[in-house]
């Protein structure tokens, strides 16, 4: 087994989210030395975004636990370029209230934690639990993340993994009795019409809009991580850094 010395949690939903508890007893059970920077507020949806336009803002709240004004992919960059006397061999994003599948993982804040980190070179875990955010967050399976997480996470680990790569861990809302197991999947492509757009209406008859997600696609590709999720398995991606589609690249070069 591959010892793990110190390791760095962020996340999206910020710092007094019940996930983030949870990422912190999992990284408890496999390293002595955990070390927690997490957003003030909520940043989930905000992708790789950084801030370049603002000052951040830090705030330490225990001797290895800080919050800071800013984007989880921010944290990251604090905690690697000023917070910690020395970088993590670990950084573990989650887990999140929620999944991160599909197209959502391009808009997640939580897989871009741990792409920040795998930019900077250091081996990077997103981890997510499926159910609806707009429920109770306590009433989801974060027990069952707690039992199963730490043993996969030491295994990938084991592994030495390729740093130009994420893995992203989804985990279904499921207790571990009805867990079916361990799927290795593709990111899946949404069917659906996934965003939602609300017009309303304020006091002063001025127009403004939400715009949210619908969380789940009733036609999951085959092989996809969305479709393990439906079936009560843990679905582990590896998503790799490099966007280039090199068969349209190849497409391109005859056409032009």
């Amino acid at each position: 087994m591959k010892k793990i010395n110190k390791i760095l949690i962020v996340n999206d939903d910020g710092i007094n989210a019940i996930g983030l508890k949870s990422m912190i007893k999992i990284a408890q059970t496999i390293c002595e030395d955990v070390w927690v920077v997490a957003p003030m507020y909520e940043q989930s949806g905000v992708s790789r975004a950084i801030s370049i336009h603002d000052p951040i803002y830090v705030e330490q709240l225990d001797e290895k636990v800080f919050t800071i004004k800013g984007t989880p992919a921010d944290c990251v960059i604090m905690a690697v370029e000023v917070l910690m006397p020395v970088e993590p061999d670990l950084i573990l994003s989650g887990v999140n209230r929620g999944h991160n599948a599909a197209d959502f993982t391009h808009l997640s804040g939580t897989v871009a934690g741990a792409g920040m980190g795998s930019s900077l070179n250091i081996p990077s875990m997103a981890l997510s639990l499926m159910g609806n955010i707009s429920g109770d967050a306590s009433a989801l399976q974060w027990q069952m993340v707690e039992d199963q997480a730490p043993k996969l996470i030491q295994k990938l680990y084991n592994m030495q993994l390729d740093i130009s790569s994420i893995i992203n861990l989804n985990f279904p809302n499921c207790n571990s009795q009805n867990l079916q197991g361990v799927k290795v999947c593709n990111m899946g492509k949404r069917q659906d019409r996934f965003v939602i757009v609300d017009s309303r209406e304020n006091l002063r008859g001025s127009k403004y809009y939400w715009v949210n997600l619908k969380a789940t696609d009733k036609r999951p590709q085959t092989g996809s991580e969305l479709e393990a999720l439906q079936q009560n398995y843990i679905a582990i991606t590896a998503l790799t850094q490099n966007l280039t589609n090199f068969k349209m690249n190849e497409d391109i070069k005859s056409h032009i």
